[in-house]
């Protein structure tokens, strides 16, 4: 088998190297033939990852068709994350007053996008909620270090002065609210580990990034929502390293990969 199949490539790339005009003007017709018959038989670009990658007929298919048309469960928000660390990417320890600045102008950033307070959307009366449900008084809740000042910035310049302010206020176990505190949630590899059995300083000594986490209702309007704020996070990051600033913020929205999916799926068609 293997004989012949190399028999039959030398063939065809010695006739492809001998005739290249030829050759050239073959392919674009079969490339034109097959978009025309493509065309005629409702060809399309399918983009949905469930529809690619999963079987049609799967349990995770039916189970997903079961919640989302037959269960009656409120649908889900979509979840938005966001991570600042240092710009070096060596899991520096960030914790103090410098780096929850940043979360703050990263807040500052969002609120400033022109959708966040669209019709329809609400955001614009958000504030933090440290991860309780959504309601009428915040349809839109965060999850951030900002929440141990309220989300007020105002507050947090009056209080905080310097690493050892910020860091009295950030190892608090309860938010001002009330809500206790999940610090795995707003923090990355935070020290010391509060496990059942620690009993020493529960004051913070390292934490390796800030997380905010906002959860957006799931209507319509919202993935185009996300892509601006997604424009809002790259267009500071740019800024900050204009400025040569050493934090870094990284993002994740609920319509991120699906966004990626389609620009790369429709960047590479032309080759095929």
């Amino acid at each position: 088998l293997k004989q012949p199949l190399v028999a039959c490539l030398v063939f065809i790339a010695t006739a492809a190297a001998s005739r290249p005009g030829l050759t050239i003007i073959l392919g674009f017709t079969l490339a034109v033939s097959l978009a025309a018959i493509g065309l005629a038989t409702n060809f399309y670009i399918e983009t949905d990852g469930n529809v690619l990658w999963i079987p049609p007929d799967s349990y995770p298919v039916q189970n997903a068709e079961w919640l989302e048309n037959e269960s009656g469960f409120p649908e889900r928000p979509r979840n938005f994350l966001m991570t600042l660390h240092h710009a070096n990417d060596d899991g520096s320890n960030i914790l103090g007053i410098d780096a929850t600045t940043a979360i703050f102008d990263v807040m500052d950033s969002i609120r400033s996008a022109e959708a966040w307070g669209v019709d329809g959307f609400f955001c614009e009366n958000s504030h933090n909620t440290a991860g309780a449900a959504a309601s009428e008084s915040s349809l839109c809740p965060i999850t951030s270090a900002t929440n141990f000042w309220n989300g007020n910035r105002t507050l947090f310049e009056e209080k905080v002065k310097n690493d050892q302010d910020a860091i009295e206020q950030l190892s608090n176990l309860v938010y001002p609210n009330g809500q206790p505190v999940y610090r795995e949630a707003i923090f990355g590899l935070p020290e010391p580990k509060l496990t059942k059995d620690y009993e020493g300083d529960e004051t913070l000594t390292s934490v390796t990034t800030y997380t905010i986490e906002i959860l957006f209702p799931p209507i319509e309007d919202a993935a185009t929502f996300e892509e601006e704020l997604e424009s809002v996070i790259v267009a500071l990051n740019d800024e900050w390293q204009s400025a040569e600033k050493e934090y870094v913020v990284e993002f994740l929205s609920y319509s991120s990969f699906d966004r990626e999916l389609i620009r790369g799926i429709t960047r590479d068609f032309p080759l095929m």
